[in-house]
């Protein structure tokens, strides 16, 4: 043993200590909770859990693993080898995508430090700062912000877990969504509070429940939410006489309690060894709204007032007191459905009795607003406590150590007071499952485990036998007797991946490297890929092709991320064209070769350098290639027509790994099937467009309206179509403004000098607009006027309606239905776009790949600002398209069944299960497009946006 020992010892950056050497230490919060371990092994990153684990297999050794040490029973000491946790800190967040990614032994106050700093912060605990962030969200996660976003465990967004057999593999609800579902509320390596013993795990011996029966996670991804500097807290101390007035004012308060607010009531001796009853309270609010939520608790008078403003990353401080407690302690959860003085009272009296014994002993009814908890299906994860039960916290502390025999018996009596008047199912239930110190570590039969995981018992047992058959993370006693399943084998593509890094100039990422990024506009919209692929040059590209082939992984492109469908994401193999940003202009010929990763900006930027322009659109973060591919409208459509109409070449990697050419001249077929065809035939690394003379700059407006002047911004918009020119594009928004309200908002471009712009958007600004901005701006500034979409916040999900019958009364209706989403999601729009036709309409619909040649007006109907923790985002997607029905209502049975423009086609883009929506939006031209994908992709091996299916 002690030669494998020293290879172990070598084999890793972290310490093996064993006892008697400097820096071995069992301390946790608990003194009575430690075991004289054999080996700690002190990790500082992954792999070396990963050798940890294997060598206690080896050797045949129990492993038990330490978080923040803040347990009250033994699940978190082992007699063997203890894996600590402690210094697997690291905190690294992703402001981009509101995600926090955490080694799994870093505190919750650590974390709040840190993610404040960008303005955002997690679900994060009440009762101390040094509670690790793995145990704690894994198993659960009630804190301040839950009554907002939930628990801890529903904003978890990712994991890597190490196996039984030290293979490290990531988890997410695109990879190995089994272990993903399982592991948030069947813990990892923490149950309670920090860690669970691998040998004694909640369900121990019963393929697999909890705790760590699945491996130890390492790190997690957490959703982070946007959040204030600071937060009203308050801590006011009343005497015995007032806990009638205290549980009164309690009751009301609760009924009037927002998402926002949590108050603790804490029944503890003082410093001066009398009793006292506490309101610790926090208001994620400015100061006046704090004083205002609480006031009714300072007006019955506390014999000790604290309150104030203070930094948000101390509010996890506010507990510290609980980490100064000296002596033995226990804990333990009760859940009550009463509370009312008599109740209240009672549990009073035998705390009483108690703390004669156990002096530093309490209990603290904690008000969240559990209605967050409940509304998630009990099925969508491991966490079973789905209700509105209050949690009551019972905690016995004693010193003396004459008690501790009798410690246990009466932390349990405590506990059955308190729940004694409430219903059976409260005072039947464990008590929220990170207090359940006394019960995680019975394991004699499976009763407790059935009864903390009830209806998702089975489903566990089941992902056990998946992931740990051999029962490495537990001894068993009561095995099932069927025989388990072998694990899914999973990829062995880690030497195909460093062959695959070697090949490329760009740079090759998985899960956990530095870079990976599979970040886009819309965060609802990513996928874990378990490759990113960032080329550099077209071979890079073929090298990812023929990688991604060889290894079964589906392919996604991504350009500038900018769609809300994952139509440009996968858990396969991504391609991120962020680096194929090269533009080259030929003067002379008016062509701009254009890499397909450059946004729109780039190319607006670099062209008017030479008097030019291309066909770009709106929005300064869209890339080129996909706006081009998928049809392509902007502010030049009238002069010049779409996008892809102005296609003349492109550089295309096929599905086999080939580069080839297409123009006129060269494969004209997939030219054409690129015009309009999207993503269906390769991979494009370049495209050739065609550009036009240009002016330096142009006029723009954007004039705001309330409400009451509707109708006439409508009016006038209809009459100022029938005089539009060619080289003028309007767009009618409806949007609330900064200060929350809703207006119409009428934005313009007239690519002209200033008085033919002025003249053009005149009868708009008769109209008296409340606010009015027109200016000349450079041509390449044109594009980013609409850039405020960029920085939209939260999920976000759009789709396009095409009318052709546009009048106030069908706007208003409009308008209505949009009134009341943006109830949920503030940053939703409606957005008229008035583009001249007369250049789409002319070229004949076999011209191109491209078949939305009508005389439409397109409408973009966005649901922005959802927030993924609330009830409305999974129903998102049906609101939009009821929004995109009732916009179309009055138009045409043409345009009601149009998909929309295709750009915008997010709701049906994916839905590739037949080719039902793909035959719609490409219509007529539909058959030779099957012609196409059968010559250059007979396989479908691009299949994810409007799939076409290949000529039988």
């Amino acid at each position: 043993m002690l030669s494998s020992l020293t290879t172990l010892k070598e084999s890793i950056k972290g310490t093996v200590r064993q006892p008697g050497e400097e820096g071995f230490n069992l301390s946790k919060w608990a003194p009575n909770a430690t075991k004289p371990s054999k080996i700690i092994v002190t990790p500082k990153e992954t792999e070396d859990i990963a050798q940890a684990i294997k060598y206690a297999s080896s050797e045949g050794l129990t492993i038990a693993v330490r978080g923040g040490g803040h347990s009250t029973s033994t699940a978190s000491a082992s007699d063997n080898l203890l894996v600590d946790m402690r210094e697997m800190t690291k905190i690294r967040v992703d402001e981009a995508n509101k995600i926090a990614y955490i080694q799994a032994g870093a505190r919750t106050h650590d974390l709040e430090v840190e993610t404040i700093k960008f303005g955002l912060a997690a679900v994060v605990g009440i009762v101390n700062p040094q509670v690790s962030i793995g145990g704690y969200c894994l198993t659960g996660g009630i804190g301040y912000s839950t009554g907002q976003y939930g628990l801890a465990l529903d904003n978890l967004v990712s994991a890597t877990v190490v196996l039984a057999s030290g293979e490290i593999v990531q988890t997410s609800e695109s990879k190995n969504p089994d272990l993903f579902w399982a592991i948030r509320g069947g813990g990892s390596h923490v149950v309670p509070h920090d860690v669970l013993d691998l040998r004694l795990l909640i369900t121990s011996l019963y393929d697999g429940v909890g705790g760590p029966n699945f491996g130890i996670v390492a790190e997690v991804g957490v959703k982070l939410h946007a959040q204030r500097p600071d937060a009203y807290v308050i801590s006011y101390i009343y005497v015995p006489a007032q806990l009638p007035q205290v549980v009164e004012a309690l009751n009301e308060w609760q009924k009037v309690q927002k998402d926002r607010e949590a108050v603790q009531f804490l029944i503890t001796l003082g410093p001066d060894g009398k009793p006292y009853v506490i309101i610790n309270g926090v208001c994620n609010s400015s100061q006046e709204e704090g004083e205002s939520t609480f006031k009714r608790f300072l007006d019955l008078g506390p014999a000790n007032v604290t309150n104030a403003q203070i930094p948000y990353a101390e509010v996890s401080n506010l507990a510290n007191a609980f980490n100064e407690l000296p002596g033995n302690k226990l804990m333990v959860g009760a859940h009550v459905d009463t509370f009312d003085l008599p109740q209240v009272q009672k549990s009073w009296d035998t705390w009483n009795e108690l703390v004669k014994k156990a002096p530093f002993s309490v209990f603290m009814y904690e008000f969240y607003p559990y209605k967050t908890i409940a509304k998630v299906p009990v099925e969508q994860t491991a966490f079973a406590q789905r209700h509105e039960l209050m949690t009551v916290l019972c905690g016995v502390i004693w010193t003396d150590d004459s008690f501790t025999p009798s410690a246990r018996d009466e932390l349990l009596r405590l506990r059955s007071v308190i729940s004694g008047s409430s219903s059976k199912e409260a005072q039947d239930s464990l008590g929220y499952v990170n207090y359940a110190d006394p019960f995680s570590t019975l394991n004699d039969t499976d009763e407790y485990a059935k009864k903390l995981f009830g209806p998702n018992y089975a489903r566990l047992q089941e992902i056990k036998k998946k992931y740990d058959p051999k029962m490495v993370f537990n001894r068993p006693i009561h095995q099932k007797r069927t025989e388990p399943r072998a694990a899914s084998p999973s990829p062995g593509m880690h030497q195909s991946v460093s062959d695959l890094k070697a090949s490329c100039k760009g740079s090759v990422c998985e899960p956990g490297d530095e870079g990976y990024n599979n970040s886009k506009w819309a965060p609802n919209s990513t996928k874990s890929a378990k490759v990113i692929v960032t080329p550099e040059e077209i071979e890079d590209i073929v090298s990812a092709v023929k990688f991604a082939r060889s290894q079964g992984l589906v392919i996604a492109v991504r350009g500038g991320g900018h769609s809300s469908s994952t139509s440009s994401a996968t858990d396969g193999l991504l391609i991120n064209m962020w680096k194929m940003t090269k533009i080259r202009v030929d003067q002379d010929a008016q062509i701009g070769y254009v890499q397909a990763g450059a946004l729109m900006w780039e190319v607006e930027e670099e062209t008017i350098k030479y008097g030019l322009g291309a066909c770009a659109g709106l929005c300064s973060e869209v890339s080129i290639g996909g706006y081009t591919l998928g049809g392509g409208l902007g502010h030049s459509l009238g002069k010049y027509g779409a996008g892809c109409d102005n296609l003349v070449s492109a550089t295309v990697v096929l599905a086999n790994g080939d580069t080839v050419q297409a123009s006129e001249s060269e494969n004209p077929d997939l030219l054409w099937g690129l015009k309009g065809g999207g993503s269906n035939f390769g991979v494009v690394a370049e495209l050739g467009l065609k550009l036009h003379p240009q002016r330096a700059d142009a006029y723009a407006i954007s004039y705001v309206y309330p409400p009451s002047q509707l109708e006439a911004v409508v009016v006038t918009v209809k009459e100022w179509r029938a005089e539009q020119k060619q080289h003028e594009t309007i767009c009618l928004l409806v949007s609330l403004g900064a200060d929350g309200k809703p207006y119409a908002i009428i934005n313009g471009v007239s690519n002209s000098s200033q008085k033919e712009g002025e003249a053009a958007f005149r009868r708009f600004l008769d109209l008296g607009p409340v606010h009015i901005t027109n200016a000349q701006v450079p041509w390449q500034s044109v594009c980013r006027l609409a850039d405020v979409m960029n920085t939209i916040p939260k999920g976000k999900v759009f789709v396009g309606a095409h009318i052709d019958n546009f009048d106030a009364p069908q706007v208003q209706k409009s308008w209505d239905a949009w009134s009341e989403i943006i109830e949920s999601a503030p940053f939703s729009i409606l957005m008229y776009e008035f583009y001249p036709d007369n250049k789409v309409l002319e070229a004949p619909i076999q011209s191109a790949a491209f078949a939305q040649r009508n005389p439409f007006t397109t409408v973009l109907c966005a649901i922005m600002g959802i927030d993924e923790s609330d009830d409305f985002a999974p129903r998102a997607w049906d609101e939009l398209l009821n929004l995109k029905k009732i916009v179309s209502a009055s138009s045409s049975q043409a345009a009601q069944e149009s998909l929309g423009y295709a750009n915008y086609g997010d709701p049906f883009s994916t839905r590739n299960e037949t080719d039902e929506y793909a035959r719609k939006l490409f219509g007529p031209n539909y058959p030779r497009l099957q012609e196409v994908k059968k010559k250059y992709d007979p396989d479908m091996v691009f299949n994810r946006w409007f799939a076409i299916r290949p000529t039988v």
